[in-house]
């Protein structure tokens, strides 16, 4: 448990590949909040890669117990690419909530990266999160 929220696993890595993707999810638990917003500040990488950002179509958490790729909840929307490189990234999206919304996503490389060229981990930093801007790393799903 962290001022940002319940995390799982304890080790927060989120980790990207044409084979990996991430799966995560937040509650809206504010009373009147109904505006989320989604934030992902990155610091720059070696290589250039492009990551996509995808809403997966569940209302309740998901089970990290029993999720896997062929369980996952299926994507509804693709939100955005996320183009990671020499700069800094500090992408965020505002999204509607209703108190006890469970909004869940998913984290991957895009379809226009070329093959292999798509490998990217980073360790997330709930301590320097800001209020109203958290969301939690569920698990890794191949």
């Amino acid at each position: 448990m962290t001022r940002a929220g319940t995390i799982s696993p304890d080790d927060r890595k989120v980790h990207v590949t044409q084979t990996v993707s991430t799966v995560f999810q937040f509650r809206a638990i504010d009373w009147g909040m109904e505006n989320c917003e989604l934030h992902v500040a990155l610091p720059p990488v070696e290589r250039p890669t492009t990551l996509a950002l995808y809403r997966l179509n569940t209302t309740v958490p998901i089970d990290i117990s029993t999720l896997s790729f062929n369980v996952r909840p299926p994507r509804v929307a693709k939100l955005s690419n996320i183009v990671l490189g020499k700069d800094s990234v500090d992408w965020h999206r505002k999204l509607s909530c209703a108190m006890d919304d469970v909004l869940v996503f998913e984290l991957g490389c895009s379809e226009d990266e070329p093959s292999g060229s798509c490998d990217v981990e980073w360790w997330q930093a709930h301590q320097e999160t800001a209020p109203g801007q958290c969301f939690t790393i569920l698990y890794e799903i191949r």
